[in-house]
C-alpha cells in the first residue's frame, strides 16, 4: 500500500493508492512513458482527486467560513465566488446587523427561517415589495443559487460591507500531483478513493468508461458520506452516541 509521508492526506498518496487499489499496472508498451502505459493517465487522477475533493465538501464535510462583500453605491446585485455551496446569514458590518435572506421565490434561506425581531415578528416572512429603483440602505437580499447572485434590497445609496457566512467547497483547485488538499485530514482518505473511482470509471470518452464500475463505487461513496455525516453530527451533538452492549457487562 502506499506510503504516507506526514499524518495528512496528499494528492500524490492518493494517486498512488488509486493505482494500486485498481491494479493499475503497466501496459504494453516501450516502458519510456509510463504515464501514458497506464490505464489512467496521471491527468486523469488529478482530476478525478480534484473532483472527489468538491464532492466531499458538498456532501459530507459542511466547511464554515465567511466571505466579505464589498458593495458600492448603485450596484445591487453580485456574483459570489464559486466554491460558495450556500448561505447560512448575513450581517451587516461592522454593526453585525442581522440580514433577512430570500431565495427567489420568497422562501427564507439558512438561519433566516428561524429568526424572529423583539416583537416575536417572523423573519421567514416575505416582506421586501421594492422596485429595482428603490434606494436606501439595504435590509435584506435574494440568493439565486442556480447563478450563485445576491441581489441587495433596496439598491445601496453608500458603499458598505456585508459579512456572509458560508458553508463551501474548497478554495484552491487540484492542478498536480503537488497541490495541497483542503480536506487533507486522514478521515476522508475512503471517501476520496471511492468517489475517485467514480470518477475514473466515469470519463465518457475513455475505454475503461464503465456505468457497473461506477454505480459500485457510487454506493460505496454514498456508506462513507454517511460514516463522515453522522461523525460530524455526533461531534456536535445532534445524534448520541448508541454502543452496542458488551457480552462481558
Amino acid at each position: 500500500m502506499a506510503a504516507l509521508d506526514s499524518n495528512v492526506l496528499s494528492v500524490s498518496y492518493l494517486m498512488e493508492a488509486l493505482r494500486e487499489e485498481l491494479s493499475d499496472s503497466l501496459l504494453p508498451g516501450d516502458g519510456t512513458t509510463p504515464d501514458e502505459d497506464c490505464l489512467w493517465s496521471d491527468d486523469s487522477l488529478v482530476r478525478a482527486i480534484r473532483l472527489s475533493q468538491i464532492a466531499i465538501a458538498r456532501d459530507a464535510t459542511f466547511i464554515q467560513d465567511f466571505y466579505d462583500l464589498d458593495f458600492v453605491a448603485g450596484t445591487a446585485s453580485y456574483v459570489l465566488p464559486d466554491y460558495i455551496f450556500e448561505i447560512r446569514k448575513i450581517k451587516s458590518m461592522p454593526e453585525e446587523t442581522p440580514i433577512r435572506v430570500y431565495d427567489i421565490f420568497g422562501q427564507p434561506v439558512g438561519d433566516s427561517a428561524t429568526w424572529r425581531d423583539d416583537y416575536g415578528y417572523d423573519y421567514g416572512a416575505w416582506t421586501p415589495n421594492m422596485s429595482e429603483d428603490t434606494t436606501g440602505s439595504p435590509r435584506y437580499a435574494t440568493y439565486d443559487e442556480k447563478d450563485n447572485t445576491i441581489r441587495l434590497m433596496p439598491n445601496p445609496d453608500a458603499n458598505g460591507t456585508w459579512r456572509i457566512y458560508v458553508r463551501r467547497g474548497p478554495k484552491v483547485a487540484v492542478t498536480s500531483d503537488s497541490s495541497p488538499l483542503e480536506l487533507r485530514a486522514l478521515k476522508y482518505e475512503s471517501a476520496y478513493l471511492a468517489r475517485a473511482k467514480y470518477e475514473l470509471y466515469g470519463q465518457h470518452d475513455a475505454e475503461t468508461y464503465d456505468t457497473n464500475m461506477q454505480q459500485k463505487y457510487a454506493g460505496a461513496y454514498a456508506v462513507e458520506v454517511d460514516k463522515l455525516d453522522r461523525e460530524r453530527k455526533i461531534h456536535r451533538g445532534h445524534i448520541p452516541v448508541v454502543r452496542a452492549p458488551s457480552m462481558w457487562s
